[in-house]
């Protein structure tokens, strides 16, 4: 079902009666069509809507309920609005009345002509204080108003990622029925579920490599082969998992066939989750797996982003309470720090979330080969969190913010043992990334200081508690074009991982 309507370039209401929304756009003289929620098997031609953002969509648990597309020049912001209290917009400015049924949260999901994309939480509408003359049935009305952006002097719109290259700007209002309380659980509950569905699986698996990157992993429970013997560990980042962050791997045949026989086929993942649970409570996870069978366990590890920090809580930190009498023994030798935060990452602070949410979805926009690592699905539903309950704590976030009380403590000097090595990316964006950063969509946060997109370059090999040798350090430079979720495809990072293990 679709509504078309005109856009007079002036501030009167424009009544999607189909929908019970609401726009005003007092600047746009233009085209617009509402079309409603997409039905099993339809498909989005008019949008361009790629087969990543259904499936994305499907697996956060979302409906894309509204779409609007709007085909009119954003124009210069006026001296003043026009118009009348809520209702008084400057020429640049679009806001929108939608419905909500009690039960229900929502957020905007906007994509201007260049491809940028942004996320926006709405405010609930007071009673009486509806744009709309009109009668307002809905339970509850929730109200966007935001500054677009222009896309003019860009070049072609982008055809990869979540849209096609249309020149049109696409607003849609995605909803989530309300949660179900997440027991024991006080905190981010739609990431929770998220996590609970999307990630189900938890804990060790391994075996031949089409199996330890398989879709789904089998549990490991051959312990008396690692017992006593060194291991390979693999631990992913933030919203992924093994198979996702370490597919590279699967094009490195050689480089794979090194790492089993150095190991004696002793390789194994550990997945866990990365939003709901912190670094210590995955610790404590990965501890009280091995101990179902008590002994000696030596690892050398591989990490990734987020990882990198588990890592080191293995290496550094005491094991939980009772682990050491029941006879369990787990030794960190060597690690391998890609993109991990080991000095943290503005990106994770609280404050920062609607940004750092913006940010990773145009990576994975801009960047499609990201979605294994980055999951969009995880952004997606994060997004229906701060929608819900405002800026509020998630704690495998928070674990990586510049002096968080974990990193903290981590970066005090410990007396470990292991050995670290880094390899680190200065990325510097290109095409619509550079939009992006430009019109302020994805944050400033890093300012000056060479990243990777998500970890500042130098905060992988320096921290509070170590700063690694030259020797011990792999850096790619912006010629390289390596960002934080490309590591693992390049084979130059496979020969550098065989060397900081030490595998022949």
């Amino acid at each position: 079902m679709e509504q078309n309507f005109r856009l007079g370039g002036d501030e009167r209401p424009i009544e999607l009666d189909r929908s019970g929304i609401t726009l005003i756009a007092p600047g746009l003289r233009g085209n617009g069509v509402w079309r409603d929620v997409r039905r099993a098997g339809e498909t989005r031609a008019a949008t361009g809507e790629k087969t990543l953002l259904d499936q994305a969509l499907a697996e956060a648990n979302l409906e894309d309920r509204h779409t609007i597309e709007l085909e009119a020049d954003t124009p210069s912001a006026a001296p003043g609005a026009r118009g009348r209290g809520a209702a008084a917009l400057r020429d640049d400015e679009v806001l929108l009345d939608v419905p909500s049924g009690r039960d229900e949260i929502q957020f905007l999901l906007y994509r201007d002509e260049g491809g940028v994309i942004s996320l926006h939480m709405p405010e609930p509408v007071p009673p009486g204080k509806a744009v709309s003359t009109r009668a307002v049935t809905a339970p509850e009305l929730f109200r966007y108003r935001l500054s677009l952006r222009s896309a003019t002097a860009r070049g072609p719109a982008v055809g990869r990622g979540l849209f096609g290259p249309l020149a049109k700007k696409i607003l849609k209002v995605v909803v989530l029925k309300l949660l179900r309380p997440v027991v024991g659980r006080a905190v981010c509950g739609a990431a929770t579920l998220w996590e609970d569905a999307a990630r189900s699986f938890r804990g060790f698996h391994g075996g031949p490599l089409e199996q330890l990157l398989g879709a789904e992993p089998l549990p490991f429970g051959d312990w008396s082969a690692l017992q006593g013997k060194k291991a390979l560990l693999f631990l992913h980042g933030t919203t992924s998992t093994t198979a996702g962050a370490f597919a590279g791997l699967g094009t490195q045949p050689a480089a794979a066939a090194r790492l089993y026989a150095a190991y004696g086929d002793r390789v194994v993942g550990f997945n866990h989750h990365t939003l709901s649970r912190s670094v210590s409570e995955n610790a404590a996870e990965l501890y009280a797996a091995l101990a179902a069978a008590p002994g000696e366990y030596r690892f050398d590890v591989v990490s990734h982003s987020r990882g990198g920090l588990l890592a080191r809580a293995l290496a550094e930190q005491a094991p939980p309470a009772g682990m050491l009498s029941r006879g369990l023994a787990v030794h960190v030798d060597r690690a391998v720090f890609v993109g991990t935060p080991n000095s943290g990452t503005d990106l994770a602070s609280p404050t920062n979330l609607p940004k750092t949410l913006d940010r990773l979805a145009n990576v994975v926009s801009f960047l499609p080969d990201s979605a294994v690592t980055v999951a969009l699905s995880g952004v997606l539903a994060t997004a229906a969190y701060v929608s819900e309950v405002g800026l509020a704590y998630v704690p495998g976030l928070a674990d990586q913010a510049p002096g968080s009380p974990f990193l903290s403590t981590l970066n005090t000097p410990s007396a470990s043992g292991a050995a670290y090595f880094a390899i680190q990316a200065n990325y510097e964006p290109q095409g619509g990334l550079v939009n992006a950063i430009k019109d302020g969509v994805m944050d400033r946060l890093f300012g000056q200081t060479a990243n990777d997109l998500v970890v500042p370059t130098a905060g992988v090999s320096r921290t509070a508690a170590f700063s690694l040798p030259a020797a011990r350090v792999k850096e790619y430079d912006a010629a390289a074009q390596v960002h934080h979720t490309n590591f693992f495809e390049q084979e130059e990072t496979w020969t550098r991982i065989l060397e900081d293990l030490g595998v022949p």
